[in-house]
């Protein structure tokens, strides 16, 4: 019975420390993540709402589009391997 109550708090402490990590780990994945999709974001807003040509919009609105999808890709990718 004291070799279980030992491995028990061993135990206990082991998932403590590991969902420590992981708290941390998906804070510090998530900050740059959540910085560039804001940046992209204002990207997008400044291109539509300021008088650029329309020619420039074409070719840099799809790259911004997809630079988007790819850091909601990554968020994805995260959240699942932190699950």
């Amino acid at each position: 019975a004291l070799d279980n109550s030992i491995l028990f708090e061993q135990t206990k402490q082991t998932l403590s420390l590991r969902e420590e990590f992981l708290s941390v780990a998906s804070h510090e994945l998530r900050t740059p993540l959540t910085i560039l999709r804001g940046r992209i974001d204002l990207l997008a807003l400044t291109l539509r709402k300021f008088s650029i040509p329309g020619e420039i919009q074409k070719k840099i609105l799809p790259t911004i589009e997809s630079v988007h999808h790819q850091v909601n890709r990554i968020s994805r990718l995260i959240d699942n391997l932190l699950d």
